[in-house]
């Protein structure tokens, strides 16, 4: 592993919770375009902007014009991997660095102090996080190889590891402040599912409902093959570990797990397939404090037929259980779940990712980006970069070969 041409590492606070200058988009497809889209409205107003790459250049904040055409052949959608901001106006890029990340770089990188790259971490897999007034790496297991005996390379005091609980550890936890961590427990997750059976039981004895009856039906079956799956999965895989292993490690290395009920998934085999995911989130904290959680929406109408209609009926949401379980950490009016128009679900249900691993996060934003004009179109510097960018766009090498989400 390799990080060259970076320096002053030691300013960067990582990925726990932090003052956020602005996120960071690949225009991939659509789905990326309409999240970023969504964020804005929630984070423009608490100083955070929102940079949307695109194959001529880069807009801010406002994406309502026609941008048919202005999509980055063969972006890598899931940018966390890709690219690393750092709040000394420096960036780290990473393995997953695609034509998308490749072009930024070259168009805007003389708006930046240093460009490195490391290409054997991705972002996903690892969170920095300020501990006992040190810098430290919280890594997957699966970066050992990339990352160990690395730790000033990275600016950090020291590497700590947990094991894979799935592809990436963003899926399965989010750090806040300090050593507060949010931790996805299954077994509550568990009792969720039996206190929706509860709601669903007690409305049905007044009232014959066929949508809540159906719903109720779903339910059992799919608390069956939960528990089933969630068995099967680490049984089966060499890689990942039950979460109970990664909170006891946690709790060892002197941090605070947070348990939530944050995920719901089933299991192909290989990998899982995340019907409600609520741990892969951008957080942001305000100038008083506040934290503001921006995760995603869930795909629960589908795998449950637990519809807003039914969630009505039935008194009875996912999404506010979850937000119980963030008491004294975050408000319930500073979570938000992105839908995208339904293409985030979409895109976890089919082994992709959610809006961390959409977005990079960027504590500092460099002068020329920050004072462009919303809603226009800022070109890079040189004309024949400019020039370059509208051509069409060759098909990647082998050797470029941008990996699927779900490998």
């Amino acid at each position: 592993m390799r990080i060259n041409n970076v320096e002053n590492q030691n300013s960067f606070k990582g990925y726990g919770a932090r003052p956020l200058g602005g996120l960071f988009f690949n225009y991939a497809d659509k789905t990326n375009l309409v999240a970023a889209q969504e964020v804005t409205k929630i984070v423009k107003d608490l100083g955070c902007d929102v940079f949307l790459n695109t194959g001529a250049g880069i807009i801010k904040n406002n994406f309502s014009k026609n941008l048919t055409g202005l999509d980055v052949p063969h972006a890598y959608p899931w940018v966390q991997d890709s690219i690393n901001f750092l709040p000394d106006n420096s960036i780290i890029y990473g393995g997953n660095s695609d034509l998308g990340v490749r072009t930024f770089l070259d168009n805007f990188k003389k708006n930046f102090t240093s460009v490195g790259s490391c290409p054997d971490v991705a972002g996903g897999n690892f969170f920095i996080i300020e501990k006992d007034g040190k810098l430290v790496m919280l890594a997957g297991s699966e970066l050992y190889n990339g990352v160990h005996n690395k730790a000033k390379d990275f600016g950090v005091e020291k590497i700590e590891y947990i094991g894979q609980p799935d592809f990436h550890i963003d899926l399965a936890v989010r750090p806040l402040k300090g050593k507060d961590i949010l931790v996805a427990d299954d077994n509550l997750t568990l009792q969720l599912l039996d206190q929706a059976a509860g709601a669903a039981t007690r409305f049905l004895k007044h009232t014959n409902d066929l949508e809540v009856n159906e719903f109720l039906l779903k339910l059992v079956e799919y608390k069956r093959e939960f528990v089933q799956y969630a068995r099967d999965y680490y049984k089966s895989s060499y890689r990942f570990v039950p979460m109970e292993n990664i909170i006891s490690k946690l709790q060892k290395d002197g941090y605070n797990p947070i348990r939530v009920p944050g995920r719901l998934y089933t299991f192909n085999g290989k990998s899982l397939i995340h019907h409600m995911n609520y741990m892969n989130a951008v957080v942001h904290e305000k100038p008083n404090g506040d934290l503001v959680y921006i995760t995603n929406d869930d795909d629960l109408d589908r795998a449950l037929l637990l519809t807003e209609d039914i969630s009505e009926k039935i008194k009875f949401s996912f999404k506010n259980e979850f937000m119980k379980n963030l008491k004294g950490y975050i408000k319930p009016e500073n979570v938000h779940f992105i839908s995208a128009d339904g293409r985030m679900p979409a895109e976890l249900r089919c082994m992709g990712g959610g809006i961390h691993c959409m977005c990079a996060e960027m504590p500092y934003i460099p002068e020329r980006l920050k004072t462009s004009p919303e809603g226009v179109l800022l070109q890079p510097d040189s004309e024949d970069i400019r020039q370059m960018i509208y051509r069409p766009t060759p098909a990647l090498s082998s050797k470029d070969h941008v990996l699927s989400p779900g490998y």
